[in-house]
């Protein structure tokens, strides 16, 4: 029983070591807020850039499909890898900051004392935890991507999200250093096993699926691969703007007709299933429409080659 106690102990003075660690290093970065406009005025820019602070940096994803060094088939389906752990990484992210402990960002915590700099506004992010970063799990796992490819590359890519997309949020208050560490870990841990994990069956044939759709309808399949990657550059921030104006209308009908939010939330559920549904139709209609035209474009082709010339008449 004493042993258990003591041990109980000493954890909790190992994460108050930890949380004072944490704190250190926030007031460090902190400490040079304020203190310059011109600085303060690039990093707020810089926080709201997401291709220079690194979405840039997914261009790799095209350049690799693309790629004409190796096997092409290989190429391809190291990127679908990449696709499916950037998109489990941002998931687990998003599922983390919903499920565990809600952590307040330091610009709305009152005993952090932060400071904030130049044309920094504290009314951002209210409802949202800070663990992980979710900018670090996005362009961490997508750095680990190039460094898998090229371990120089790679480096240069680490070095540029730590200092341009992630100091920059501890340096405006919406991260503490452990929920970048922590969202680095979670980043670069996935893509690593996504990289490295065999392929079942169901997954050889799931490629073959996406490797033939993109041969036999490129314009749908490369608009629908240009809209995932601009999705994963903004950390789908146009779902989530979606997200709080659905609760925002929740809770304004809620108030009007004096009602709970649960009895709101199967019309806004259904709503929603309608509206995926909907986006789902147009995808379908232009599958067809551009099947359509390519069958059109065959049957063109084989009256060419069974037409009979004029002068064998």
């Amino acid at each position: 029983m004493k042993q258990a106690a003591g041990t109980t102990k000493r954890q909790a003075h190992s994460l108050s070591d930890l949380a004072a660690i944490d704190l250190s290093i926030l007031h460090w970065v902190n400490s040079y807020a304020h203190r310059s406009y011109l600085l303060d005025k690039s990093i707020v820019l810089l926080v709201n850039a997401a291709i220079f602070k690194g979405g840039f940096l997914f261009a790799f994803l095209w350049w690799l499909w693309f790629s004409k060094s190796g096997e092409r088939r290989d190429n391809r389906v190291q990127v679908l890898r990449l696709c499916v752990g950037l998109t489990v990484a941002l998931t687990l992210a998003r599922a983390l900051q919903i499920l565990l402990p809600g952590q307040t960002r330091p610009i709305h915590e009152p005993s952090v004392a932060f400071v904030l700099p130049y044309l920094a506004t504290s009314d951002v992010l209210e409802h949202w935890s800070s663990f992980p970063s979710d900018h670090a799990v996005i362009f961490f796992a997508v750095a680990t991507a190039i460094w898998l490819r090229s371990r120089l590359w790679g480096a240069v890519a680490c070095l540029w999200v730590l200092l341009f997309a992630c100091l920059p949020r501890i340096y405006v208050g919406y991260h503490y250093p452990s929920d970048v560490l922590a969202g680095a870990a979670i980043g670069a841990g996935i893509m690593v096993v996504a990289h490295a994990v065999p392929l079942t069956s169901a997954g050889r044939r799931a490629v073959d699926r996406v490797l033939r759709w993109e041969q036999l309808y490129p314009s749908v399949f490369y608009s629908l691969a240009f809209l995932f990657t601009y999705q994963l550059v903004t950390l789908f921030d146009s779902v989530r703007t979606v997200g709080r104006a659905a609760n925002r209308l929740l809770s304004t009908l809620s108030a009007w007709f004096d009602i709970s939010g649960s009895e709101m939330a199967l019309p806004l559920i259904v709503g929603g299933v309608m509206a995926v549904s909907a986006l789902g139709l147009a995808i379908a209609l232009w599958w067809l429409l551009a099947r359509h035209r390519r069958v059109r474009q065959i049957l063109k082709i084989g009256v060419r080659l069974t037409a009979v010339p004029q002068d064998q008449k």
